[in-house]
């Protein structure tokens, strides 16, 4: 087997159990595996996600503000950042946020 394809096999074990709701010993034991080897990969393939940082970039369209009010949106602050993704998404954040918290939140968004 290629180190491809073992790191394929376990993380496809991994996503199971992430998936299965149950602790890593008893889904380790449900299906026969060593706990250790499941723990160590568990680990290693966490750290290998965190370690490779990709990053996609997204078009933004800034528009000014409309004096269109929607009735259904929460009440902005006076100040603020108003974003409306393509899927539907709406929110309103205060001018006063952190840049590289800003940077974080939209790194997270679908």
């Amino acid at each position: 087997m290629t180190r491809e394809e073992r790191r394929a096999l376990w993380q496809e074990r991994s996503t199971q159990w992430q998936q299965s709701g149950l602790r890593l010993a008893a889904f380790a034991r449900q299906h026969e595996l060593d706990i250790k080897r499941l723990a160590y990969w568990r680990t290693r393939l966490k750290s290998n996600a965190s370690g490779a940082t990709h990053q996609t970039l997204v078009p933004l369209r800034i528009q000014p503000v409309s004096p269109h009010v929607d009735a259904s949106a929460p009440p902005a602050p006076a100040a603020c950042l108003n974003m409306t993704s393509p899927g539907g998404w709406h929110i309103s954040l205060p001018a006063t946020l952190p840049v590289a918290w800003l940077g974080e939140l939209l790194g997270h968004l679908p």
